[in-house]
């Protein structure tokens, strides 16, 4: 497992009680529970943030250029702390 320990890493986000955080990495399969489903009510919702984000398909993203309006899709990988 990785661990965010740098304050820096996760700036913008003021609601984050710092401490190391555990980071998961998820694949999005067509049974996912998080297929289909905007990325910023997922993280919303469970209080996460999105640490990392590749498309099926295109560039990945970090941090504050993942688009909260994204709908995750089977294929892509979503890493959230």
């Amino acid at each position: 497992a990785m661990r965010a320990l740098d304050r820096d890493v996760v700036t913008g986000f003021d609601n984050l009680e710092f401490g190391p955080q555990q980071i998961v990495e998820m694949a999005i399969t067509p049974e996912s529970p998080l297929a289909n489903r905007r990325i910023g009510d997922i993280v919303h919702r469970e209080r996460l943030v999105t640490v990392g984000y590749q498309p099926g398909e295109g560039e990945s993203r970090i941090l504050l250029e993942i688009n909260p309006d994204q709908v995750l899709m089977p294929g892509d990988r979503i890493w959230l702390a």
